[in-house]
């Protein structure tokens, strides 16, 4: 080979290897060939073109440096339109805002939450009990279990990523209502909330609530089987329905009297199935609404409870998770964990003259 034919298979190779550059697409984040860059960017995000459609191309280099601050800058104003502020702006308004389709829109904001770490929250939780696997704490009422959006925090999950720390991947095995207390379960490494995971889609796990109510129990133990299927107008409720999924709670009466004439109990429930409002809704169903649940109490009883003298409740529904049992995913042992229940709670048993010395023995009761 002569010098000549050196030079022209050096530059050939050089050409192929260019040829081959890619460079990342500001929208959708995949390395593109420079070839079909502009075709691909035209049909994911043409909306990052911007002058480029109609100027003389650039180069796929400078395009997707163009593009990729510019979709920074698309990021952080569609974060701050959706969830930033005291007016937060709907999806179409964010989008029209920006001048882009509603389906960038929502490209951009995926993006945002897989970018932006949950926000840390300095309260700190109270631990019930820790080790290398798994924490459980207590969980309070008027607190949400999970945050809206990643980009605010006040919830348990912000809690124990402060506990824990940033670096901790979040873990969540189950949750409970904002308006519900008690025991709630994080799993500290991924193996961990594998086997969790598991034994809660597998039913093996076992909790019991505490429930303070309004009317006459039928029995001092029953059971509910009733369907559970979403609610026929409201999106955040649901409903007992013939074509709902098969739900199954057990309960044992605690405690049962008056208060001003008007039959009320403490209840300690047993779900059998994992459905949403399970509990809330089959104490509703059998003619013992939690006290304190605006979303389930008949509408005459609501007008009742939220009279103090009369029926005496705390700002929300009257449930606690009050026990979780499980099988440690490290060493195969069964775990019981009890959260203690809560003042509000406690007061109110106390103003109805209810009290919880039959607890225990209910308790072995449900376990058998």
């Amino acid at each position: 080979m002569d010098v000549l034919q050196a030079k022209n298979t050096a530059f050939e190779r050089a050409q192929r290897r260019e040829m081959q550059k890619r460079y990342v697409c500001g929208g959708c984040q995949k390395p593109i060939r420079d070839l079909s860059f502009k075709v691909h960017m035209q049909n994911c995000c043409p909306d990052l073109l911007g002058p480029l459609v109609n100027a003389p191309w650039p180069g796929s280099e400078v395009a997707s440096q163009a593009a990729l601050l510019q979709e920074a800058d698309n990021m952080r104003r569609a974060v701050q339109l959706r969830f930033v502020g005291e007016r937060k702006h709907s999806e179409e308004e964010s989008a029209a805002a920006l001048q882009i389709p509603l389906r960038r829109l929502r490209d951009i904001l995926r993006k945002a939450s897989k970018s932006i770490p949950l926000v840390v929250d300095e309260e700190m939780p109270e631990v019930i009990y820790e080790d290398d696997d798994l924490v459980a704490v207590n969980k309070p009422p008027h607190l949400r279990f999970s945050p809206p959006h990643r980009f605010v925090g006040l919830s348990l999950l912000n809690r124990m990523i402060g506990y824990l720390g940033p670096s901790w991947q979040t873990h969540v095995v189950h949750r409970l209502d904002m308006d519900t207390s008690g025991v709630a379960l994080f799993a500290k490494r991924a193996s961990a909330a594998k086997h969790l995971s598991m034994q809660f889609q597998d039913r093996m796990v076992s909790k019991e609530y505490l429930a303070i109510c309004l009317g006459t129990p039928p029995a001092q133990l029953f059971e509910v089987a009733a369907p559970i299927g979403p609610h026929p107008e409201l999106q955040e409720r649901r409903a007992v329905c013939p074509g709902g999924l098969p739900s199954l709670t057990t309960c044992e009466v605690i405690d049962q009297g008056t208060h001003h004439g008007r039959p009320v109990c403490i209840i300690l429930a047993k779900p059998h199935t994992g459905r949403t409002h399970q509990i809330r809704l089959h104490l509703a169903h059998v003619g013992l609404p939690i006290v304190g649940d605006i979303q389930y109490l008949p509408a005459s009883e609501l007008e009742l409870s939220t009279v103090p003298r009369l029926i005496p409740h705390p700002s929300r529904q009257a449930l606690h998770a009050f026990s979780i049992q499980f099988t440690h995913p490290s060493s195969n042992k069964t775990l019981v964990l009890d959260a203690p229940i809560p003042k509000d709670m406690r007061k109110t048993a106390q103003e109805l003259n209810l009290r919880w010395d039959n607890l225990s023995t209910s308790l072995q009761q449900l376990s058998m």
